[in-house]
C-alpha cells in the first residue's frame, strides 16, 4: 500500500492506486529485423483498452517507425476510496518482435 501515490512504476506495470480518471500518453519508437507490423497495445489488468494503440509497416529490416497514442483510463476500485486495489496498466507488443524505446506520461484528470 502506498499512500500519496496515485501511479506508480514497477518494473513493467504501472499501478494505478486511487479512484479517477487518468490520462495515459504514449510516444514510442521502434525497430525490427524482420519486415512487417510494429504495435504496440496499452493493456489494464491483463485486457486490452480499446483504441490504445498503435501501428505501422515496417517494410525494410532495421527501418525505424514512431508510435503513438493517448488514452483516458478510468479506475474505480469498487468504490473503495483507498489504496489497497490497484489497477495495473501494461504496454504489449501485439506485432512482430522488435526494440522499442516508450515514453509514458501518466496524468490523474
Amino acid at each position: 500500500m502506498q499512500k500519496g501515490h496515485t501511479a506508480t512504476l514497477n518494473g513493467a506495470t504501472i499501478s494505478l492506486n486511487a479512484n479517477g480518471v487518468y490520462m495515459v500518453s504514449v510516444d514510442a519508437v521502434g525497430t525490427t529485423a524482420t519486415p512487417g507490423d510494429i504495435s504496440i497495445q496499452l493493456y489494464r489488468d491483463g485486457v486490452p483498452v480499446p483504441y490504445a494503440v498503435s501501428s505501422d509497416t515496417i517494410a525494410t529490416a532495421d527501418d525505424v517507425s514512431a508510435l503513438s497514442f493517448t488514452a483516458l483510463v478510468a479506475v474505480n476500485n469498487n468504490g473503495c476510496r483507498c489504496y489497497e486495489n490497484s489497477t495495473e496498466l501494461t504496454l504489449v507488443n501485439v506485432g512482430v518482435a522488435n526494440t522499442i524505446d516508450v515514453n509514458i506520461v501518466v496524468t490523474k484528470v
